[in-house]
């Protein structure tokens, strides 16, 4: 049975190209909707980090407190912490306030703070840079900090040894 011309008829290498064209941006653009919600979260653990270094950068502690993870909480009551913060930058090391730098961060998977405690299931940890003027010259303390979602609110904590 012989084809009908009409049927038998190749696509032009032009349209070939275009159709080629639209299959991988409608694959690219899923993919980017896809993941959409997993840079979100990213986005959403950066900005709370950097929420917390601007109120400790200003000098309030008791507000950068209260975006600590309950973990911290129980780590550093809220006067205790506000004072050995204070004391450290301000007494310590003579400095009146420090800037920052956020570097990039990742997902943590499964991230355990404390011994005897159920890991956190998800946290995005980023490096800190501050920067700081002090009686001893010019200081940068690097420090990772993570974020985690507690309660539908981003909060951040450290990873911290067994000193006080």
């Amino acid at each position: 049975m012989p084809s009908h011309p009409r049927f038998r008829r190749r696509l032009s290498s032009r349209r070939r190209a275009l159709l080629l064209l639209a299959a991988a941006l409608v694959v690219a653009l899923s993919a980017v909707w896809a993941g959409r919600p997993y840079w979100q979260e990213r986005e959403a653990g950066r900005r709370a980090v950097a929420a917390f270094l601007k109120l400790e950068q200003k000098g309030d502690y008791g507000s950068a407190w209260e975006l600590f993870h309950p973990q911290m909480h129980r780590r550093f009551g809220k006067d205790a912490y506000i004072q050995k913060r204070a004391h450290v930058l301000m007494q310590d090391l003579g400095t009146k306030s420090f800037q920052y730098e956020i570097g990039k961060g990742e997902t943590v998977r499964q991230l355990t703070v404390e011994a005897g405690q159920p890991p956190l299931a998800s946290a995005y940890k980023v490096k800190v840079t501050l920067k700081l003027d002090t009686v001893f010259g010019r200081l940068s303390i690097v420090q990772e900090y993570y974020a985690v979602r507690e309660a539908g609110k981003w909060k951040v904590l450290w990873l911290y040894g067994t000193a006080p």
